[in-house]
């Protein structure tokens, strides 16, 4: 549902890539030469390593001022020890984290086997 209400939204200036973040970050940055993404959203691996490593992965193919959008960043998490590594190494700038924002989604927008995919038929 999310990946084709964006596409509908940003017509041809959305490119979702899925798989295991460890692959496909590095195929898709050697596919997109010196193309520079300007937000990114990455749900991957959940290890403090596998959470560095990401993000650093990501940043390569980021522009200057990207937006980075990660979840599951709770504090004491490995993933969230990935994160403040990247942050100490002055990887990334102007560093702002929300935490805990709740956001309710109507079971309409819920993907799941009677949510949203019924709609787009």
């Amino acid at each position: 549902f999310v990946v084709k209400f964006l596409q509908r939204m940003f017509p041809n200036q959305l490119e979702i890539v899925q798989g295991d973040t460890h692959k496909s970050i590095k195929e898709y940055s050697e596919r997109a030469g010196r193309l520079t993404c300007d937000i990114i959203s990455v749900d991957g691996d959940h290890s403090k390593e596998g959470t560095y490593q990401d993000i650093v992965d990501l940043s390569r193919i980021g522009s200057s001022n990207a937006l980075f959008i990660l979840d599951d960043m709770g504090q004491g998490t490995p993933s969230r020890e990935g994160f403040d590594k990247v942050v100490e190494e002055g990887r990334l700038r102007d560093v702002r984290c929300t935490d805990s924002v709740h956001i309710p989604v109507p079971r309409i927008h819920r993907k799941d086997s009677e949510g949203p995919q019924r709609h787009l038929q």
